[in-house]
Parts: structure tokens; C-alpha cells; sequence
């Protein structure tokens, strides 16, 4: 691993959701509005609008949305370190980490954080192997 990846994951802390979130493919929408204060996206791509918000909130919503297709139940986990551009392969080596353990991720990469969507099922064993990455990296800047 480079020294300034190395460096990036030992300031790393894992800040892990205690909620359960949806991910959500809806129709094209001009105007979706999720509210709250916690994580939540809205991506606009060709044809279809997706929405990770929190499965609570997905919830209420659903009833009044025709042709969802959500997912759930995932968490999220966002790197506490700022995204910093000048050291490539952060979230490749988070993607390495996770594919050696079997477990699948989205990202979500955001003006200054990195977030990845984990299912809930995984989340016990993404976190250990990422705190793992994390701890090893500290213990590489002690030396």
C-alpha cells in the first residue's frame, strides 16, 4: 500500500449507521424532496431517479410513490476523513478489503466524504475487516 494511502486509513474512523436505510429506483421525477437531517441521496441518471434515504422514511413514503423498486435493508458507513484527491485508491482498497471478506458495497461519493451502502447482514463483518484496515494502518505510522 502507498504511504500516503496508508496514511489516509490510519485517520480513518468508521462512522457506522445505526439506522436501516432503503434504496429506492423510482420512474424519472423532476422534483424529489427528501427532508430530515441524517444521510440521504437523490441521484438523477437517465430514466430512473434513486433515493438512499432512511427505510423509516422510505416507509411513509412508499404508499404515495407508483413505480418503486426499493431494496432494503442496508446501512451506511462514511469515512471520516475528508475525500482528498492528491491519494488515489482509497475507496479501491476498501472495495479490495470487502470483496476478500464476500461482501458487496455501493459507493456514494459526495463533495467531501466517501460512503458505502453495506446490507445489513454484512454490516457485523464489514465493519470488523475495516476497523482492521484501520488499526493496521495506525500501527504502520507508529513505526
Amino acid at each position: 500500500m502507498e504511504e500516503k494511502l496508508r496514511q489516509q486509513f490510519a485517520k480513518t474512523k468508521l462512522l457506522v449507521s445505526r439506522e436501516e436505510f432503503a434504496v429506492v429506483g423510482l420512474p424519472a421525477v423532476a422534483d424529489v424532496q427528501l427532508g430530515g437531517e441524517g444521510f440521504s441521496a437523490v441521484i438523477k441518471e437517465r430514466g430512473i431517479t434513486t433515493l438512499v434515504l432512511p427505510l423509516e422514511k422510505w416507509k411513509e413514503m412508499a404508499p404515495a410513490v407508483r413505480g418503486a423498486i426499493p431494496e432494503f435493508p442496508f446501512h451506511v458507513i462514511t469515512f471520516s476523513v475528508p475525500s482528498d484527491w492528491s491519494v488515489p485508491g482509497y475507496i479501491a482498497e476498501v472495495s479490495r478489503i470487502l470483496a476478500s471478506e464476500r461482501i458487496n458495497l455501493r459507493t456514494i461519493s459526495a463533495h467531501s466524504y466517501e460512503h458505502i451502502l453495506i446490507r445489513k447482514e454484512d454490516k457485523e463483518r464489514a465493519v470488523k475487516a475495516l476497523e482492521k484496515l484501520v488499526e493496521e494502518c495506525k500501527k504502520g505510522e507508529q513505526k
